[in-house]
């Protein structure tokens, strides 16, 4: 009685995973097993479920938690051996060969794509920079009056779109940990560059393409100094290094 009890429960919750219903999906499973303990594969029914559950819960970012979907016994900390063996206990409980789940070829998918970021130094390390939160804001001038952890708003990285904190009250310039770079933006309040500008008279005159979109206009130098163009399509300063015969380099800008 017990046993078909539990394959019932077996069968609707393959039925609901095939809807998309992961959460009924798991609900089944765990009455199939609480019917039948030792009901053959419901085991790796659940492990192949939970898998795809911790897929579909993104970070703060939108990447899928690698660390999670290899059962969340790992995690940023976990040296590559401990993740290695996680892995290989996962795969047994996943494999197709091994369970004949129809979430089972997508969960074994799954975690040969978190070993595959996992397991490699320089991808692990570009993940871990990616999906961990933003830290929180540094305040690096000593007279300023802001008490630590104080928080001045956020926008988004124009070059990797990660979520950054302004870095003053002024709320005109970001700092992003992921690119190594710091944005400066032009405020509203900020007169655009004047067609006729000193630069002319110091022969920094030339237009120069903006390097950071894809239109084609030419922005004119700022100042005498000839340091730094205003793009009309950028929100933000572009800062060059230093003036070559052949124009000016943009090695150094801040986008």
């Amino acid at each position: 009685m017990f046993t078909k009890a539990a394959q019932s429960a077996r069968n609707c919750a393959e039925k609901s995973f095939k809807a998309q219903d992961l959460e009924s999906a798991i609900k089944y499973a765990d009455t199939a097993k609480k019917l039948h303990p030792q009901f053959d594969g419901i085991d790796q029914l659940l492990v192949a479920y939970h898998v795809h559950v911790a897929a579909s819960k993104k970070r703060f970012n939108g990447e899928t938690d690698w660390y999670a979907v290899l059962g969340g016994v790992v995690n940023a900390s976990t040296d590559k051996e401990s993740i290695k063996k996680q892995f290989k206990k996962m795969a047994i409980m996943v494999h197709p060969d091994k369970n004949s789940s129809v979430a089972a070829e997508g969960a074994f998918k799954l975690i040969s794509e978190a070993w595959n970021v996992l397991s490699d130094p320089t991808l692990r390390k570009k993940y871990d920079l990616r999906s961990s939160p933003p830290p929180p804001p540094s305040y690096s001038n000593p007279s300023s009056s802001a008490p630590p952890g104080a928080s001045f708003g956020s926008r988004a990285c124009p070059r990797c779109s990660r979520p950054c904190d302004y870095e003053d009250k002024k709320r005109s310039s970001i700092n992003c940990p992921v690119c190594v770079r710091r944005y400066a933006f032009r405020t509203s309040s900020a007169k655009p560059p004047a067609s006729s500008c000193s630069a002319e008279a110091a022969g920094f005159s030339t237009p120069t393409p903006c390097p950071c979109c894809t239109s084609s206009t030419l922005c004119k130098h700022d100042n005498a100094e000839g340091l730094s163009v205003s793009c009309p399509n950028c929100p933000f300063k572009l800062f060059v290094q230093s003036k070559h015969a052949w124009g000016f380099s943009f090695s150094k800008r801040f986008c």
